[in-house]
């Protein structure tokens, strides 16, 4: 069932929490001085805001979350790396998946600069 039922074994689950504005603010003070606080620093940090411990818990997972997506490269690949669009005409080799170079999207500064691998055949290893 959604959000809020049972899903058949009878257990609730807990209505959502909504964090207020100036609360969020301290939470996301705590994060900046300790992404990872211990038990006993969540315990503090919610008797403090008058908050569950589960609920600031929860919420400095998310956050440490937050922060890897918005840290993560765009698709897996860091800036300067080429991206295959159309895999059907690539193959796999030992060094990962070679692409041939009429078919890869360069994700560097100067777009259409494509790179040929060593044996110069036109085909680039990603």
């Amino acid at each position: 069932m959604g959000f809020g039922g049972s899903s058949g074994s009878g257990r609730k689950r807990k209505k959502r929490t909504s964090i207020e504005t100036t609360i969020k603010g301290e939470l996301e003070a705590h994060f900046g001085r300790q992404s990872k606080p211990s038990a006993a620093d969540i315990a503090l940090i919610a008797e403090s805001l008058s908050l569950e411990r589960e609920v600031v818990r929860v919420w400095f997972c998310n956050r440490r979350q937050k922060e890897k997506r918005m840290t993560a490269p765009v698709g897996g690949l860091m800036a300067g790396q080429l991206l295959p669009p159309d895999s059907a005409q690539c193959f796999p080799v030992a060094e990962g998946v070679m692409c041939p170079v009429g078919s890869t999207t360069s994700l560097s500064s100067a777009p259409g600069e494509f790179l040929v691998n060593a044996a110069g055949n036109g085909y680039v290893t990603f």
